[in-house]
Formats: C-alpha cells, sequence, structure tokens
C-alpha cells in the first residue's frame, strides 16, 4: 500500500507540473489577457495549492531537524537553486536593457520555492514554540497572513492543509470516492463565479486603514476566502480522484515511468522558468491561431515538449555534482548518482 501511495503521490506530482507549464503557456506565449482566459483560471484555482499541499503532506521530517539543519536542507534544495536560475533573469535584463526589471524578477522569482521554503521554516518554528498543534497551525496562519511577498499568505494555509492530509491518509484513501464526487461539485460550482475579478489585487493595507468603514475589508475577506476555499476544493478533488482511481487501475510499464516523472518535479519547475518564462516569453508569440485552438492543442503540446526538454536537462545535470547541487538543490554526496 505504502508503495501505491507513493505512486499516487508521483502522478499527482507529474500532473500538477504538467498544468504549471499549460497555464505559464497561456500565461506567456500569446499577448492575450490570460486571466480573460477561462482554461487559465481553471487551472489557477488549484494547481499551486494542489503543489503546496503535497509540499505540506511530505514535511514530516521537518519537525525532526534541528533548525539549523532544516535552513541548510531546505536552503540548499530551495534558495540555492532559486538563485541560481533567478540570475538568469538579471542576464537578461542587462542583454535587453532592463536591468531593473531584471533584478526585481529576481527578488521574486521563482516565487513558489521562496515560499516553499518560508513555508518550512514557519511551520517548524510554530510546531517548536506551541505545543497544541491547533494553537501552532492558527499562529502560523496570523503570522502568514502579515506576509505579502510569494503569495505566501495563501500558499501557507495550503502547506498546513497537505499536514492535515497526511494525518488522515487512510481516511481519506477509505472514501476516496465520496470526497472526490463532493469536492469535485463543490469545486464545480464554485468554477462558475470564478471570474478575472479575482485577478484585480486587493490592498489588504488599505482595507484595514479604511476601517471602521467595512467595505474594503469585507470585500478582501470575500477575495482570499474564495481562492482559499476553491483551491482546497480542487486539492481534495484531485486528491481524492487520483487515490480512487489507484485503487481501481493498475499502472502500465509506461504509467510508471511517467508517474516517476512526478519525482522530477523541483528540476522542471526550475528549468521550466528559463525556458518559458523568460526565452519563449520574450521570442514566442502565438497570437495567430484562436484560443480554442491554442489552448486546447498548441500549449499542451508545446507544454509536453518543454516537459522532455526539461527532463533531458535534468538528467545531463545530474552527470555533474557541482551543477546537480546548484541547479537541482541535491546533497553534495548524492549528487551525480
Amino acid at each position: 500500500m505504502a508503495k501505491e501511495r507513493d505512486l499516487t503521490f508521483d502522478a499527482l506530482k507529474i500532473f500538477a507540473i504538467f498544468l504549471v507549464l499549460w497555464g505559464h503557456c497561456i500565461l506567456h506565449l500569446t499577448s492575450r489577457e490570460a486571466a480573460d482566459d477561462a482554461l487559465f483560471r481553471v487551472i489557477y484555482s488549484f494547481h499551486m495549492p494542489l503543489f503546496m499541499t503535497m509540499a505540506g503532506y511530505f514535511s514530516a521530517s521537518a519537525l525532526g531537524m534541528t533548525f539549523r539543519d532544516l535552513l541548510a536542507a531546505k536552503g540548499r534544495q530551495l534558495i540555492l537553486p532559486s538563485v541560481v536560475v533567478g540570475s538568469v533573469y538579471i542576464l537578461d535584463g542587462l542583454a535587453f536593457g532592463e536591468l531593473s526589471d531584471g533584478v526585481r524578477s529576481f527578488i521574486g522569482m521563482p516565487w513558489f520555492l521562496k515560499c516553499t521554503f518560508l513555508c518550512f521554516v514557519l511551520y517548524y518554528l510554530c510546531g517548536r514554540v506551541f505545543r497544541s498543534p491547533v494553537v501552532a497551525a492558527l499562529a502560523g496562519v496570523a503570522v502568514s497572513l502579515a506576509i505579502g511577498r510569494f503569495n505566501f499568505m495563501w500558499m501557507y494555509p495550503c502547506f498546513l492543509f497537505g499536514v492535515l492530509v497526511r494525518n488522515n491518509i487512510r481516511w481519506i484513501k477509505e472514501n476516496a470516492g465520496m470526497l472526490a464526487l463532493l469536492s469535485g461539485l463543490l469545486f464545480g460550482a464554485m468554477l462558475l463565479y470564478w471570474d478575472a475579478g479575482f485577478w484585480i489585487t486587493r490592498d489588504k493595507a488599505a482595507a484595514i486603514r479604511s476601517l471602521p468603514d467595512t467595505t474594503l475589508l469585507r470585500g478582501w475577506l470575500y477575495w482570499f476566502s474564495y481562492k482559499i476555499t476553491i483551491g482546497f476544493a480542487g486539492t481534495v478533488f484531485f486528491i481524492s480522484l487520483f487515490e480512487y482511481l489507484s485503487e481501481r487501475l493498475s499502472p502500465t510499464p509506461l504509467g510508471r515511468r511517467v508517474c516517476g516523472w512526478g519525482r522530477q518535479t523541483l528540476g522542471i519547475y526550475l528549468y521550466q522558468t528559463v525556458i518559458i518564462e523568460i526565452v519563449m516569453s520574450r521570442w514566442v508569440k502565438i497570437d495567430s491561431a484562436s484560443p480554442a485552438i491554442f489552448d486546447f492543442i498548441i500549449a499542451p503540446a508545446v507544454s509536453l515538449g518543454v516537459l522532455l526538454l526539461c527532463l533531458w536537462l535534468i538528467n545531463l545535470t545530474r552527470r555533474s555534482r557541482v551543477a546537480s547541487t546548484l541547479l537541482l538543490g541535491l546533497p553534495w554526496k548524492r549528487a551525480g548518482k
């Protein structure tokens, strides 16, 4: 069972990273406003909450480390590759006379890895300070609401949700069909009202300053709560769906190999940052195709090509201990194996 559970989450990871590629193609490879694209909105409603939930799911070993070891391990795994790959933004800015934009992108990108690092640190500190897991979770959420960078206030609850999933995975597997049905209905219903307005930034500080008039605050709370809830609904739907299917379908050798690609999501995410978000976003604009043709034929085809290219680059990178550590965040003693 444990082996199958790992395969299930590997399948979820490769599914989620493919959605990252697909969503980034829609975002960067046309001149159209991505928030007006219905498929883009669906993907962005849950794919990063799903990823962060899985990060929380696999965080059990973090509390067993010393704080120093945690910083070293997660700094090497998440921050070091972020700095190395993020430096390409500066090089791109220098090459095209946009240095200030390059520096801003270097600070903010790749945002998900920096956010994940902060999630581990806050989770660890709250777990050590507070004996009660409930109090630790509430304290962490309160702190996360004060951090405006890297989508942290949106992602940290998803990280904690992953811990909750881990602690209840047996129940989830036993009730996967029911959970998939109920969460799918909720997710689908919420998508009906998930429009481009959710991409308009709400200023939390302005809402607080406007008190005792609660108009802005109520708008911010609705915006934030909807984003969290739809992310949770989509996450539960796909986790329970994949668990349900894993109990009823026997993976083929090809299926197992594809699922195994899910173990390379960190490298795929980093390499696609350069390939899609930096290089292709500057040089490729596919505006001649209709939105439907682009979204459902061109974008997934390009995503598959980029995915295979990333996997090839990861294999090349693993041949060098230095490159494996700098680009993939692998421990020095394991790099190249």
